[in-house]
């Protein structure tokens, strides 16, 4: 929801994106984006199973600025489209 990208944290913290992105990945063994987006497709898929909310509403919700983003993202993440992985979960 709140924009968290690099250029925002780096002004915030007075340091610069590359060296930000160097210590983040040396701290944490893992790219600052793709630890966000991790993030963002863990709440979503939490939104997914446990709300109603439609697809549109949940990647506004999770920080994308389009549903066709999130919906891209998702597939890359899970394998999957955002609305097979909700069906699937009612499925069972």
């Amino acid at each position: 929801m709140d924009d968290i990208s690099i250029n925002t944290l780096t002004t915030e913290f007075h340091v610069s994106p590359n060296y930000f992105s160097s210590w983040f990945k040396k701290e944490t063994d893992i790219r600052f984006t793709d630890y966000i987006t991790n993030l963002r497709m863990t709440y979503a898929t939490q939104l997914l199973a446990e709300t109603n909310l439609t697809i549109k509403d949940i990647s506004s919700s999770i920080g994308y600025s389009t549903a066709n983003h999130f919906i891209r993202t998702f597939v890359k993440n899970k394998g999957i489209t955002s609305a097979e992985y909700r069906k699937q979960l009612f499925e069972k």
